[in-house]
């Protein structure tokens, strides 16, 4: 019976197994009622087709994609891993293109992606506790490629009324269908100037970043998420 411990690595399980989540997360997204927060910054930033850098925590990742609403292409940075290839594929199936990256591998490679991909004008998404942890702190990578760039971060947080929560290290939340959702956007982060403002704009990043998370929790009823 080896053959079946093979085939959760297959390829074609891989890609059947993400088509199958994403048209879960479509179904999600069609049947919660949505209310979006602050949508206006979101919506300066594609009319004026500057990229930035959008960022969420590890656990709201699930509903982030469906959110996207500009012909920007948008490049998503994602573990390497077996997990990331789901996640890839998964996506995939939204017009969204994946980096594959994190500091434990391809580690270099994906900062020049990353940086290639706003420099051509393109926008690139990252979990600043991603892919490891600690939960809900940002790390400085973040801040050095903002620095890196010139670009602007963009905080931002999705929640639902019925959902559930994993226990994961992130606390992974799968959002459920049929209920109320909530997507709030957090102002723009200016990059640091120098090495010396990398700690303050990293704070700010997470201090933002935490407080649209915990409003768009508040929105549908929830106590923050620690």
């Amino acid at each position: 019976m080896r053959w079946i411990k093979k085939i959760p690595k297959q390829l074609w399980f891989i890609r059947l197994v993400s088509w199958c989540m994403s048209l879960y997360i479509r179904f999600v997204f069609k049947t919660n009622i949505w209310q979006r927060q602050n949508w206006h910054i979101l919506q300066t930033c594609w009319k004026e087709r500057k990229p930035f850098i959008i960022c969420f925590w590890h656990n709201r990742s699930m509903m982030q994609m469906c959110f996207w609403e500009s012909d920007i292409s948008f490049h998503m940075l994602n573990s390497p891993h077996r997990d990331g290839q789901l996640f890839a594929h998964t996506i995939g199936y939204f017009g969204l293109k994946t980096i594959a990256g994190s500091t434990s591998k391809r580690g270099t490679e994906a900062l020049r992606e990353i940086l290639s991909a706003l420099k051509k004008g393109h926008c690139v998404g990252l979990t600043p506790d991603g892919p490891r942890g600690p939960r809900f702190v940002a790390s400085e990578g973040i801040v050095q490629i903002a620095k890196l760039s010139g670009m602007d971060i963009v905080p931002c947080a999705s929640a639902t009324t019925r959902r559930k929560v994993w226990n994961s290290w992130d606390r992974f939340i799968v959002a459920l269908p049929f209920g109320r959702g909530a997507m709030v956007i957090g102002e723009p982060i200016k990059p640091p100037q120098s090495k010396e403002e990398l700690e303050a704009v990293r704070q700010l990043v997470e201090k933002r970043l935490q407080d649209v998370t915990d409003q768009a929790d508040a929105l549908c009823g929830h106590a923050p998420l620690r």
